[in-house]
């Protein structure tokens, strides 16, 4: 059955670290793709994410070449999807939203080796994406029991993986049991210790280092018609640093950048049931999930003695039931309910709510042997009650949107090998909880404005365009490439700094464009993709880049310059090894301005080459040593756009990743 188009574009199995082979021999690699017939437009899967050795996001994703990460420290990365943040996205880890907790820290916190997918859908589209898919969704899936033990009762591994820039180890062990015929269990722990690293240019970073730990635990159970787990995770990091985590120590702002202790963490309890009974009307879902994210930081204003701490309490819950009404026709139709409570504690503790329910359904329809459409569309509505003009919170604010959005996508298959795609999506998110540290600064002049301009804010409104070609040959080869353009209206933009504002009426635009060919075999594995996108604002000239950031980090956009990646690998199976190389080519970016205030800073051009070997020890069974080298040359550059180059991090020079771990 199709899927809605939704527009990554291509890079096919763009990968070089996923060279790994599943069971069949074929290549296990990252999946992009924007036509009908597939699920999403990436899937970084489990057997991807092992071969990279990720330890953060920006390992996790690095041969996906519509998604960057930037940061250069792994505690304040960000994910951006075709150059938009992902707080533009639905981003969720087994159901449970992932809010933001600061702009100048990462928010995503996640043990890599749990997952068993990353689907991410880009732009608005499906009606499945959920709430606030303003950019659509980043979907984090972690493992079961069950897919650890094949036929076996019992599946053990541990491993240990030692770093040469930013010195460090991590552990981790991993076990699950088969309890009996329907009971499984599944158990993980992992601790991770790295030091300050060295950037390209040979400059060391002090306080760029960190400690993370993890646990977690699913219980599921198989009855046939009913499916159930029930998960507990705990991940919690701590480091040393600047207030503004995404800041070296050479960069200070009036209100102070103090340097501490501090720390992440996040609590998430999930239950999932599935109910199958067998026949085409009822294949029913139930996901809900419970989690706490708490952000503990340094004071961040100079004002007062207490450290700035940010908690985000969540609750999801997603009803689905999914009916195949014939053999060329199947919809899905359900309802998201989502409850957020934030609370901000700097000098006074404040807080607000945020409560969001969306009813949707999407039909997926073959019209004839080569024809097929999508289509669907989804109710949102909010209700958010802010935190008042003051500490005191005596003046709170409830505002109340909602919407409908539609989508629709075609997929014309005029050949066997060759598909051809368009379509049109909307998307809808409320005025709401952008940022928890921010909570106690969203605050209106009145007096000077004349006008409580909370009254004014409106909800923010997507709508995406994109369409798609696709070709694969029998005997390996294939072309995709797909083209888009999104706007985004109404964007609730934060200004002014610690008198921090929303302001609503800033409309972005985002165009861009993947195109991708290459050869793929049992054996072997050639690619090149390059992929470019280009975002532009209406951003009024009052509201400079001295007010309040609107270039990358405040409007949650990244220019990257266009992207080149080229990937070979190849697999010598009688010696057990696996290897593989990338080529990353990154053009310049010139430096843009707005109202003469910098929005995008130069940047120059840069390649940076990784390579990856992996040895399956034949004379021990379960015994496996892999090699990753990133950065091979040692070249000094940076990914992010936003403030001159003495302020933030480089991205780190050459790092060599050596892993030990046995299967039993």
């Amino acid at each position: 059955m199709n899927k809605p188009l939704k527009c990554l574009s291509y890079v096919g199995v763009a990968s070089v670290l996923s060279l790994g082979f599943a069971q069949d021999d074929q290549f296990d690699t990252v999946i992009v793709f924007g036509n009908a017939e597939k699920e999403g437009d990436a899937l970084v899967q489990s057997k991807e994410i092992s071969n990279l050795q990720a330890n953060t996001l920006q390992d996790m994703f690095q041969n996906t070449p519509s998604v960057f990460v930037s940061g250069g420290r792994d505690v304040s990365q960000m994910v951006f999807v075709n150059g938009m943040g992902s707080t533009f996205s639905n981003t969720t880890i087994d159901g449970a939203y992932q809010s933001n907790f600061y702009h100048h820290a990462g928010y995503l916190l996640i043990e890599p080796e749990l997952l068993k997918q990353v689907g991410i859908n880009s732009g608005a589209g499906s009606a499945l994406d959920g709430l606030g898919a303003l950019n659509g969704s980043i979907k984090f899936e972690t493992k079961s029991a069950l897919d650890l033990l094949g036929e076996k009762d019992f599946y053990g591994l541990a491993k240990v993986t030692g770093y040469s820039n930013g010195e460090g180890f991590k552990f981790s062990q991993v076990f699950a049991n088969r309890l009996n015929d329907n009971w499984s269990l599944l158990l993980n722990g992992a601790h991770a210790e790295l030091d300050d690293f060295e950037g390209g240019s040979g400059v060391k970073y002090a306080n760029s280092g960190s400690d993370t730990t993890s646990y977690f635990a699913k219980l599921s159970a198989d009855y046939e018609a009913h499916q159930f787990s029930a998960s507990y995770e705990n991940i919690d990091r701590t480091f040393f640093g600047f207030a503004r985590l995404n800041y070296t120590g050479g960069f200070s702002l009036p209100s102070g950048n103090d340097r501490g202790q501090q720390s992440q963490e996040r609590d998430v309890f999930g239950i999932n049931y599935d109910f199958t009974p067998g026949g085409d009307l009822i294949n029913f879902e139930a996901d809900l999930s419970i989690s706490s994210q708490t952000f503990n930081g340094v004071d961040n204003d100079n004002v007062g003695n207490d450290d700035d701490t940010a908690d985000l309490d969540t609750i999801d819950l997603t009803l689905t039931n999914t009916s195949y009404v014939s053999d060329s026709t199947s919809v899905a139709y359900g309802l998201n309910i989502r409850q957020i409570d934030a609370a901000f504690q700097d000098d006074a503790r404040v807080t607000e709510e945020e409560k969001a329910y969306g009813i949707f359904a999407q039909a997926d329809v073959d019209l004839t042997d080569s024809f097929s459409t999508s289509f669907g569309g989804r109710f949102d509505s909010w209700d958010y009650t802010d935190s008042g003009t003051s500490d005191a919170q005596t003046d709170r604010y409830n505002f109340k949107d909602e919407k409908f959005s539609p989508n629709i996508s075609v997929t014309y298959a005029p050949l066997d090998n060759l598909e051809l795609s368009v379509g049109y999506a909307e998307a809808f998110r409320g005025v709401g909880i952008r940022e928890a540290i921010y909570l106690d600064s969203n605050r209106d002049d009145a007096a000077t404005v004349g006008v409580d301009e909370r009254t004014l804010l409106e909800g923010e409104e997507s709508n995406s365009l994109e369409a798609a070609v696709s070709y694969w040959a029998d005997n390996g080869f294939y072309v995709r490439g797909s083209v888009f353009k999104q706007e985004i209206d109404n964007y609730l933009d934060e200004v002014e700094g610690q008198n921090a504002e929303f302001l609503s009426n800033i409309d972005l635009e985002n165009k861009g464009y993947e195109i991708s060919f290459g050869y793929e075999d049992k054996a072997s594995y050639y690619s090149l993709t390059v992929t470019d996108n280009d975002h532009s604002s209406n951003t009024p000239e009052t509201v400079t880049n001295s007010n309040y950031n609107l270039g990358d980090e405040g409007i949650g956009r990244f220019q990257t310059g266009r992207r080149w990646l080229a990937t070979v690998g190849h697999k010598l199976q009688d010696q057990g090894l696996n290897l593989g190389l990338s080529a990353e080519y990154q053009e310049g970016q010139d430096e843009t301005s707005i109202a003469g205030e910098v929005d995008v800073k130069e940047k120059k051009s840069f390649v940076v080459f990784n390579a990856f070997a992996q040895w399956d020890v034949a004379s021990v069974d379960g015994l496996k040593v892999q090699l990753n080298v990133d950065n091979i040359f040692d070249r000094g550059y940076y990914e992010a756009t936003y403030y001159p180059d003495d302020r933030i991090y480089e991205e780190p020079g050459r790092q060599f990743r050596l892993g030990l771990s046995y299967e039993f």
